[in-house]
């Protein structure tokens, strides 16, 4: 059953059963776990497919025989003696070593970190392989146009529009490879939802693999091992690029790297992190300044971009009413008009044009229509997941919603048919296309949200990571990171009406299952600060830094001391101090680096001098806070806003 706990090799496997060539030696698979692969073939593939896959097993059950060969398995009656005994006398055996040695650039003592050789395999993809693997597969172009994610065989086949933001991102790059000789560089790519981001990296990436090869996509599934990947990256012989998407989650990780290589000789290293704009600018300041950073922001559509668009459109042959038949000037203002229209979002308004209808109508209708409850279900789990930016393993989504993989199948097959789609091509499934699972999420989840599905969800995540898996970041601890925070919950799940209760609820039995984790305790406090209950607050944060020393733990801390002094009427000398103390560490520790810690200064400080005017300390503080933010921070938007506050306070503009 899926409740059971699933690893993320669990997933590889039925991946690698489902595209065959898989070898299994030992009859040690479980029945339950042959029932679902049985039940994903028939659903995808019918049972009349020829067998693909192999396994070595002693005398086999003829019942477990047949199971095994309409699982697509071709069986060896033999020992695992004798089938190495004849397949050695064919061919040599290779090493994971010497394996993994052939497709990454090393000298020859890395065999001896055959580990992190091993796991650098498992979770970076490498960019010349999935470019040759893309052309050798077969589909329809024009579905990238119709918003399919931009998959490496969009890219090959030039299924693309080409634009000059694809010129200016592969010259930047491209640059910074043939500047920089050592050290490691950051190049943020940064724009809205849907505006094309990926697809612009990998176009870039295309070209510049012709000169750069070492160039490697991180797993959207995988996990950061910062030892492994400091000693793989430290073997390096040549100029690598590592791409993370949805980077901010991985910001610790670039930064440690950054400062391990960034003065060593080690060949130039790039990390080019792509994320929305927002995410962006929440989490800069937990990365330190590399060697060599810049960011690339997309900017609005321009007209020749909307026209090669468009022209691109008419050359997959798609026609549409009221867009097909104009002039190619006015269907490039049409595209325009209509992507400045949904926020630079591009990937909404190429759907909208070649739906040619109120998209948000039909995928409305199209939730509304779901009537089995286990389907429903199925889908918010999976939206919701989507929404944060994460695709669903097959196991992860059964295991959601209490039933088996097989049953979920079916779900996928039947009720959900044309709703979400299952890749067989790493075994998740997902929504058809990013922006309806964000539509799903905002307009028939959103501030109605059931705590009873997301308690369900928290409590499978919990079985398929620990306490010591956390510094890895594997994909359940990221998906259970962005539900169990308190903007997730509080601020867009839950109903208005019945947010306070139901967001204290979920913590309340979430305690149970992730107590042990700081994060939780971050999020957990954070919402007893919001609904002001300091002393509640304070405890929780307390208790989060027992388990990890977080700077947003620190600053939540810090903040609500003071906070409480203030509420409590400038009292309690002891919060102040405690307080200050930890705002003024922070503030030193980030420097001129973040501008945020000194416009918190500044605003608790002008509440504290407003309220407690014999604070000689404070308002010396506040005065230093002050000349810092206007010397090294005029650009800052927060930082000029605090000022502002307190001239006008003071009767000065």
């Amino acid at each position: 059953m899926a409740t059971a706990k699933v690893h993320d090799w669990h997933r590889d496997l039925a991946a690698r059963a489902l595209t065959g060539g898989l070898l299994v030696v030992g009859n040690q698979l479980e029945e339950s776990d042959l029932d679902a692969y049985i039940a994903d073939r028939s659903i995808t593939y019918g049972q009349d497919d020829a067998p693909r896959n192999w396994l070595v097993t002693p005398d086999p059950d003829p019942i477990k025989l047949e199971n095994y060969r309409a699982a697509g398995y071709h069986v060896f009656d033999a020992t695992a003696e004798e089938f190495f005994l004849a397949l050695y006398s064919a061919a040599e055996p290779k090493t994971m070593a010497d394996i993994v040695l052939e497709t990454i650039p090393s000298v020859a003592g890395a065999v001896r970190s055959q580990r992190a050789m091993t796991w650098f395999r498992t979770a970076m993809d490498p960019v010349i392989t999935s470019i040759e693997q893309a052309h050798a597969e077969k589909g329809l172009l024009r579905h990238f146009l119709t918003g399919d994610e931009p998959e490496w065989f969009y890219i090959v086949n030039n299924a693309y529009a080409p634009t000059s933001r694809d010129t200016e991102l592969t010259r930047t790059i491209g640059d910074s490879m043939n500047s920089n000789a050592t050290g490691v560089g950051v190049l943020h790519v940064i724009g809205p939802s849907g505006s094309g981001k990926t697809t612009c990296i990998r176009v870039a990436l295309e070209k510049v693999a012709r000169s750069n090869p070492y160039i490697y996509e991180f797993k959207n599934g995988g996990a950061i091992d910062l030892d492994l990947l400091r000693e793989t990256i430290s073997r390096f012989t040549g100029k690598s690029i590592f791409v993370f998407y949805s980077a901010h989650e991985f910001y610790y990780a670039i930064s440690y790297i950054s400062d391990h290589f960034g003065k060593s000789q080690t060949p130039f290293c790039l990390f080019i992190l792509e994320d929305r704009v927002g995410d962006y600018k929440r989490n800069r300041a937990q990365l330190r300044r590399p060697t060599v950073s810049s960011v690339f922001e997309l900017a609005e559509l321009s007209v020749p971009d909307a026209k090669s668009i468009a022209q691109k459109i008419e050359a997959h042959g798609l026609v549409f009413d009221n867009f097909s038949d104009l002039p190619l000037d006015r269907r490039a203002k049409l595209i325009v008009d209509k992507e400045r229209g949904y926020g630079g979002d591009l990937l909404t308004t190429l759907f909208s044009l070649t739906t040619h209808e109120n998209f948000e109508a039909k995928i409305y209708q199209d939730y509304v229509s779901i009537r089995n409850a286990a389907a429903l279900e199925a889908l918010e789990a999976v939206s919701i997941v989507n929404a944060l930016g994460f695709n669903v393993p097959v196991h992860y989504a059964a295991g959601f919603i209490d039933i088996s993989q097989s049953a979920f199948q079916e779900l996928v097959s039947k009720e959900l048919a044309g709703v979400l789609v299952y890749m067989k091509e790493g075994g998740y499934v997902r929504c058809r296309h990013k922006i309806i699972a964000k539509y799903y999420f905002e307009q028939c989840i959103s501030k109605q949200g059931s705590s009873s599905l997301i308690l369900k969800i928290l409590r499978f995540l919990s079985r398929q990571f620990t306490v010591a898996d956390i510094r890895h970041h594997p994909l359940p601890y990221r998906i259970y990171k962005e539900i169990v925070s308190f903007e997730f919950l509080f601020g867009s799940y839950f109903a208005q009406e019945s947010r306070l209760t139901s967001t204290e609820m979920v913590y309340h039995e979430a305690q149970k299952l992730f107590g042990r984790d700081g994060i939780f305790w971050l999020h957990f406090g954070r919402f007893y600060r919001k609904t002001d209950r300091l002393d509640e607050a304070i405890e929780c944060f307390r208790t989060g830094l027992t388990y990890f020393d977080s700077f947003q733990t620190n600053h939540q801390l810090g903040v609500a001391l003071l906070e409480r002094y203030a509420s409590e009427g400038f009292i309690d000398k002891q919060d102040y101090e405690e307080g200050i103390e930890i705002l003024e560490a922070e503030r030193a520790s980030r420097a001129t680096a973040d501008p945020f810690p000194t416009g918190t200064m500044i605003h608790w400080l002008r509440k504290i001098v407003a309220g407690d005017q014999d604070n000689e300390d404070a308002a010396s503080r506040l005065k230093n806070a002050i000349s810092y933010g206007m010397k090294h921070f005029q650009d800052d938007q927060f930082v000029r806003d605090q000022i502002r506050d307190y001239f006008s306070m003071n009767g000065r503009a």
